[in-house]
């Protein structure tokens, strides 16, 4: 049975998403594409960069690596935007549920590794053609990023309960 709150709710949550799905690349985009593909001055003025020169290939790896926290977190809405369409539905307990509440949570926690990995990456790409003994690699752990992968594994354990109800529900109803 559908409830019209869950469909109101699950809507305005939907529209939310949809608007931070097109605003979230943006953003990001927004300040790296004119620092990786703009003025190659900006990487030399940086203080831990030392090199006189930086190839535009290496900008285009800079670059590539963070597409990966857009791609992430694009994936992640998708998700989310998938499961939120399937309580409009009123399918709260489907397969379809439990697998895309599963999926969601697998996609948060690969976006926030993501995310921190870039992180290091990123300062090995800035400083790689700094002399010997110059080059840097700095892992920043973002508390955010911990807490959002916490909350995906939370999604995945709500996925895996979801579907021990489903099959739980499914037994009861052959004995009836």
């Amino acid at each position: 049975m559908k409830d019209r709150r869950v469909t109101r709710m699950a809507t305005i949550i939907m529209l939310l998403t949809v608007a931070y799905t097109i605003y979230m690349p943006l953003s990001i985009l927004w300040w790296l594409v004119p620092f990786a593909f703009g003025d190659p001055d900006q990487w030399v003025s940086l203080a831990f960069v030392d090199a006189e020169v930086i190839p535009l290939w290496t900008r285009g790896l800079y670059f590539a690596v963070w597409m990966t926290t857009i791609v992430g977190g694009l994936l992640s809405l998708l998700a989310a935007l998938k499961v939120l369409n399937i309580y409009r539905r009123g399918a709260y307990f489907s397969e379809d549920a439990f697998r895309w509440i599963m999926r969601l949570g697998v996609l948060i926690v690969a976006a926030m590794l993501a995310d921190t990995l870039v992180g290091a990456t990123s300062t090995a790409i800035l400083t790689m053609h700094n002399s010997v003994g110059q080059r840097e690699v700095a892992l920043y752990i973002d508390n955010g990023d911990i807490s959002l992968a916490l909350c995906g594994l939370g999604f995945c354990m709500i996925g895996w309960v979801l579907k021990i109800a489903i099959g739980m529900k499914a037994e009861n109803e052959s004995f009836v």
